[in-house]
């Protein structure tokens, strides 16, 4: 489906430096250019520096590319010729043409959806900032809380409708509670995150309402955090969010009420979360806090706890630190 959503062809050639366990790198990059007939330059990882020597010395075709990516390229300087006929992104960015004279396609999808649920096409006018249009393969709907279909200009939850095993996947293994939570009665998928719909029919992506952090291209349960940090002897309670960052879209924050906050308690949280998560779940900063902001049913208002990074100044009641 990727190979016609891209319109590849047997001459392409991709660079692919996502890890090849991300559905992004296997399912997105390297399967449909090889069942295109075409090449797959595998790297070890991205690399700003080596990025445009690689590509066009392999003559490199189109790319799949993050905002990351991107935003590590605008810092280097331009190659002297390139043969990029194309970059998919999440969505339209003006200054991929603006600099380096090459078109993007917008696509959407997840590891649930297999591949592209939404997406656009070379040559076809798509507005700044949205994701496409629905695939042929899948049905899509927008809808409101109460399940009624959004108008035009209106944010709504992103729903999704597949072929179950197929085009969509058919269950999460051992856990059929969170399989069952996922779709409704008549078989539609809630994807979590919510879009918002032009006068052109065109989808455009708003936030994810799962409490999931972007970090580079990782989707990062905030819970996961939490729970490692609520290990550590001395911490009462937790709350991460995300904190908005130049290159990584996001970086976790952690919110900690502590028994006694103190800078050895906030030196053993650092530890244990190195040694427990992946490098990238590593909070970057932990404030102490007297109290989480709690709502009803005693659920953390984290909206409270990203306004207050916001503020040019901590209270004298928390502290901060770095990792």
């Amino acid at each position: 489906m990727t190979s016609s959503h891209a319109q590849l062809v047997e001459s392409d050639t991709v660079p692919v430096f996502f890890p090849l366990f991300h559905a992004n790198a296997l399912a997105y990059t390297v399967l449909p250019t090889l069942w295109s007939g075409g090449t797959a330059v595998l790297m070890p990882k991205f690399s700003s520096s080596r990025f445009w020597e690689v590509a066009t010395r392999h003559r490199c075709t189109w790319a799949n590319m993050v905002h990351f990516t991107i935003r590590a390229l605008h810092g280097l300087p331009d190659p002297p010729q390139h043969y990029f006929r194309f970059w998919a992104l999440l969505s339209q960015i003006p200054s991929v043409y603006e600099r380096w004279r090459i078109p993007s396609i917008s696509w959407y999808g997840m590891t649930e959806t297999i591949t592209q649920n939404i997406h656009s096409f070379i040559g076809f006018d798509t507005p700044n900032g949205a994701i496409g249009h629905p695939a042929h393969e899948y049905e899509v709907a927008v809808r409101r809380e109460n399940g009624r279909h959004v108008e035009s200009g209106e944010i709504g939850g992103l729903w999704i409708r597949g072929i179950s095993g197929l085009s969509l996947f058919l269950e999460y293994l051992n856990n059929p509670e969170a399989t069952d939570a996922a779709f409704d009665a008549n078989g539609w998928f809630n994807t979590g995150d919510e879009v918002c719909l032009d006068s052109g029919g065109h989808i455009h992506f708003v936030s994810r309402t799962k409490d999931m952090l972007r970090v580079g291209e990782e989707n990062v349960a905030a819970l996961e955090i939490e729970s490692a940090i609520n290990r550590v002897p001395g911490v009462v309670e937790c709350a991460v969010i995300g904190k908005p960052d130049d290159m990584l879209e996001e970086v976790p924050v952690a919110f900690v009420v502590a028994l006694e906050p103190t800078a050895e308690l906030e030196a053993r949280i650092f530890a244990y979360c190195r040694e427990a998560l992946s490098k990238f779940k590593h909070p970057r900063e932990i404030h102490f806090i007297a109290a989480l902001p709690k709502g009803l049913l005693d659920k953390t208002l984290k909206r409270e706890l990203r306004l207050s990074l916001t503020l040019s100044s901590t209270s004298d009641s928390s502290e901060s630190g770095r990792g």
